[in-house]
């Protein structure tokens, strides 16, 4: 809805997402690398947090929490827990948990949960069955 009344904070919204995607995508494919990521990737993850936390309130429950307010005027409230979300994943996690997927023309990123740090594929479904076909037709080959 906010996107027909308001078509710039729209954009503006889409512009933000596209740079925070690209940001994390960065600094995670600089840690694959093992290099220092770009100061600046960093600093646009650091500035996307920061909005999103300037308009969090801190609410009490079992633990303590940052929430957002429900903002269905406010198109850029879709980012919020995002940019929490990639400062967590940065900062909460075994980063040597980051893996691509092994698939030659996937380039997705996940986040390897197994217990022998084994996963190859971004999703079983999809590149791990489509891994598997190719390797059943080229041995019956």
């Amino acid at each position: 809805e906010v996107a027909r009344t308001d078509p710039r904070a729209a954009a503006a919204t889409l512009a933000a997402a596209r740079r925070l995607r690209t940001d994390l995508d960065a600094v995670i494919r600089a840690e694959l690398a093992g290099h220092a990521p770009d100061a600046a990737r960093l600093d646009g993850i650091r500035d996307a947090y920061l909005d999103a936390l300037s308009r969090a309130r801190l609410t009490r429950g079992p633990v303590y929490a940052w929430r957002w307010p429900e903002s269905p005027d406010d198109p850029g409230s879709v980012l919020w827990p995002v940019a929490q979300q990639a400062l967590d994943l940065l900062s909460a996690n075994d980063l040597s948990r980051l893996a691509e997927c092994s698939t030659p023309n996937c380039r997705w990123l996940y986040l390897d949960r197994t217990k022998n740090h084994n996963r190859r594929w971004c999703s079983d479904d999809t590149c791990g069955v489509s891994a598997r076909m190719r390797r059943y037709r080229a041995a019956r080959r």
